[in-house]
Parts: structure tokens; sequence; C-alpha cells
């Protein structure tokens, strides 16, 4: 139905008068068809089509390469090219080729987090978020059961776990160089790698420092997929310096004279973090190094306070930190801040060092 005169000149339609129409707000607008987006670059990552793109071709070859529709293909990429991922070389005869940014989605470089992003759990949860701010309890529950968090669900899905996984190691590997860069390790003789997953941290350590050794730390699971399937490709020089070791960081941690904690603290309320940082001081040498390396919560943070809306809606007690909140804690578990190194990419370095001997008493 179309607005009367009368409606025309109302308020009420303010958009429908071309007297007073005005431009809507570009991000405005942008944030609204986010999940549009979103869904697309994952359709696009899940049908490899940056990897069928690396030569320019038609829709029509692609099309057949993939296995998918023609004309819903070229819907597909006409969008993705209209925000810079893939261009359309000819628009008449629809050939389509890459850009710098769709060259991101490759898998040397941040297909498995766009994997990762677009797993069907994410979805699920980012549905139910509502579920999340009405209770206060992971929308995870709600979607797959009361006692479910993202670890469980996980440990019940291997191929979603490996999936999981990788993505993290996507993840590390844009935030890596700027910690190689920022921080000395020369002085370290043994480092430990605490819920390091698939151990790019200690690796990448261990290749830029030859005197060092290295510990891979984590759950069994991890630490057999590791085993099995990335020592193989390590080269033996790698591997003398390389050990990996299974267990509980709220338990007994492998001994070193520096610990690194890269996205752990994060996933756990205030007590957790405490006894993760008790445990580190019992077997952390009194003269060695905890490396803290996550997101800190600031004002030009504005990323990382999305990621703490996700981690509610996945995990009890879950959250990012500020600087200050950090150094409170620290205080607690009988550590110090002794400086706090920018990354980029909203991560933050934190270089602790134990201030008190533990006490038989202490959680």
């Amino acid at each position: 139905m179309q607005p009367s005169s009368q409606d025309q000149a109302s308020p009420l339609f303010p958009i429908l008068s071309r007297s007073s129409f005005e431009a809507p707000d570009p991000l405005a607008l942008s944030l609204q068809i986010g999940l549009m987006v979103t869904s697309a670059v994952s359709a696009a990552v899940q049908l490899h089509l940056p990897e069928y793109l690396e030569q320019p071709k038609t829709v029509e070859e692609l099309a057949q390469e993939t296995n998918t529709h023609a004309p819903s293909l070229y819907l597909l990429l006409r969008a993705l090219a209209g925000i810079g991922i893939f261009t359309e070389l000819d628009e008449k005869q629809h050939i389509f080729g890459h850009t710098d940014r769709s060259r991101l989605l490759l898998p040397e470089a941040t297909a498995n987090l766009v994997r990762l992003w677009g797993a069907d759990y994410q979805w699920d949860s980012w549905r139910d978020l509502a579920h999340t701010i009405k209770t206060g309890k992971p929308a995870m529950t709600r979607s797959y059961g009361d006692d479910m968090t993202l670890w469980s669900y996980l440990d019940a899905h291997p191929e979603q776990r490996q999936e999981f996984q990788e993505g993290l190691a996507a993840n590390a590997r844009l935030v890596i160089p700027a910690i190689l860069d920022a921080y000395d390790f020369s002085t370290v003789q043994h480092f430990v790698d605490i819920g390091g997953g698939h151990g790019a941290l200690a690796e990448s350590v261990l290749s830029r420092y030859q005197q060092m050794r290295a510990t891979l730390f984590d759950r069994a699971q991890i630490i057999e997929q590791v085993q099995r399937n990335k020592l193989p490709k390590l080269t033996p020089d790698l591997t003398a310096r390389y050990a990996q070791a299974a267990g509980s960081f709220f338990e007994e941690i492998p001994a070193g004279d520096c610990y690194a904690l890269k996205n752990v603290l994060m996933d756990w309320g205030d007590e957790e973090y405490l006894r993760i940082l008790r445990a580190c001081q019992k077997t952390l040498e009194p003269s060695g190094t905890l490396l803290i390396i996550e997101p800190v919560l600031s004002d030009e943070t504005p990323f990382t306070k999305f990621f703490s809306l996700q981690m509610a809606m996945m995990m009890h007690a879950a959250r990012h930190r500020n600087l200050e909140e950090h150094k409170a804690l620290l205080e607690k578990a009988g550590f110090t801040l002794s400086r706090a190194i920018p990354l980029g990419l909203e991560q933050m370095l934190l270089e602790c060092k134990i201030s008190r001997a533990r006490k038989d008493g202490d959680l």
C-alpha cells in the first residue's frame, strides 16, 4: 500500500519524503548486513573458491570444478566482489579473479579461521544470544543441553575439535610474528607453552632461538594429535629440542624458566585464573618469567568486546579483562606485572615475575 500525501509529510515516514531524504549511515547499514557477509565468506571458504580461483575463471568453469549451480555461484561472487573479496575481471563473460583481500582466504592464510567462525555451534550460539542475556547461561546450553560448554562439545565432536585447533593455529600465525619482534627470548633456556594447542608458538620460538628447549603442554587429546600429525613434519634439530607433555594446567605443569599462557586465562573465571597461576608458581623457576598473551580490554579494543560476548555464550565465567583486573589477580597469585607490551590486533603481552613464595595455605 502506498503512503498517502498526509503520510508522506508525517515524521513516521521521513525516509520516504524526498525533500528530507538523507542517505543512511553506511556503517549502520554494514552492521545490519553483517550476518550476510559472514555467511557469504564462510560459503566461499567451504566451497574452496579461493583455491580454485588461483587463476581467473568464468563462473561456468568454476561451477563445473566446484560442482555448484552457476547462476547461484555468480550471485555469491558478485556480492563478495562488491566488498573487495574477488573481482569481476570481465562483466560480459563473468570472469572472476583474486584480490589482495580474497587471498587472505587461502588455506595458508586465514581460511581455517573462517571455518572456525562458521562452524554450526558458532551460528547456533549467536542465534540464541538473547538466552545468554536473559539468563546469564551459555547460549550453547539451549541448543545442546544444560551442561554443554564449548570444551565439552568439542570433546564429543573430534572433527570439530580438529577444525577448532586449526582455526586457533591460523589466529596464532597472525600474532606470533609480533610476539617474536616485541620480546627477547635469548636468555630463556626452557620455554613451556601452556595450553599451547598445536604448538605454533613453541615451534616458532624454537626456530628463532637455537639455544632453547621447549615443551608443549596441553590435554592428552591435543598432544596425541600433535605427535601424530605435526612432529613428523618438523626438522630433526627442532624435534630434538621439543618435548610434549599431557596434563592439566590446574595441577602440575612441567618445569621451566619461561611460561607462556596464550589465550588461556580469558577462557576462565577469576577462581580458575588464580588456580592456573598458582600451579605455574609451583614449578616456574624462582627467577623465571610468566608471559600472558591475550586481548586486554580498553577503549581501543572494540572487537575484543564482541569476542567477550561470544565467550559468554559458550563458556561459563569466560571473560576478557582490563589491565587493572589482571594486575589485581596477579598480585593475589603471588606475581607482579613488570611490563605490558602491545602487539597489535588488540593483543597484549604481559610479562610477569614471581613476587612472593607460595604458601602452603594458598589455594
